[in-house]
């Protein structure tokens, strides 16, 4: 993929999951590297939110060809789980993970509870 390509798609991305989005938020992004937080509401306490989820991404310079590197600064088990989902749904061969849709719809139940 070119860069001006990987940009690109990378602008695309924060301005669909920007600073204000209620669950998933693309908090600063470079060619190399995107630094995104999940926002997983509290069970019957929307009042006293717990802090978000930090994940990381590196995009490596082969990227399609390898996957981008996912990786979290927290013990939670449940990340561990997405993160092994994640590893099994990039194993599908696309040519646009992690960026097609998938990966949210991954993620957000596992870290949800649903």
């Amino acid at each position: 993929m070119s860069v001006s390509g990987l940009k690109a798609e990378l602008k695309f991305l924060a301005s669909i999951f920007d600073k204000n989005h209620e669950r998933f938020r693309i908090v600063s992004w470079k060619l190399d590297e995107l630094h995104c937080q999940f926002l997983v509401p509290q069970p019957g306490s929307p009042h006293s939110p717990p802090p978000p989820l930090t994940l990381h991404c590196n995009i490596t310079e082969s990227y399609p060809s390898s996957s981008p590197i996912w990786f979290v600064d927290s013990d939670d088990p449940n990340l561990t789980s997405v993160l092994e989902r994640l590893e099994d749904t990039k194993n599908n061969n696309s040519d646009n993970f992690p960026f097609d849709p998938p990966f949210v719809r991954v993620v957000l139940p596992v870290l949800s509870g649903g």
